[in-house]
């Protein structure tokens, strides 16, 4: 399903970039710098902020990500992911796969979907 979604969304995106080259040419190129510098700008702190992420994920037992974030830490698992959430700085492109892997790792729904409304901007 995800592999659908994301090739669409790569036809869309090409297809649309496709018409506006044929209508302007110089806009069409104006916007693949911005967009180039755009990702030039985030890659890097995006790369750190993924492969710690990764790190934690890895180093850390789900059984610890359970007990602390999981439906037996009741309400508190909502208040520590708020408080770890409001610490932390991650685009929503990366907090997002995040949940996802929280979740995986034996957070309950509510903890992992309150980090990322707290550490998406």
């Amino acid at each position: 399903m995800s592999s659908i979604l994301t090739w669409s969304t790569y036809v869309i995106v090409f297809g649309a970039l496709g018409v506006l080259a044929l209508r302007d040419r110089a806009k069409a190129g104006q916007a693949v710098k911005v967009a180039v510098k755009s990702f030039i700008g985030i890659f890097p702190s995006m790369l750190a902020i993924v492969g710690l992420i990764g790190l934690l994920i890895g180093v850390v037992p789900p059984e610890v990500i359970s007990r602390y974030l999981g439906q037996g830490a009741g309400w508190w698992a909502t208040v520590t992911a708020a408080l770890i959430g409001a610490l932390l700085y991650i685009p929503s492109l990366v907090g997002f796969p995040l949940a996802a892997s929280l979740l995986r790792a034996g957070a309950s729904i509510c903890a992992s979907f309150r980090g990322v409304t707290d550490f998406c901007r």
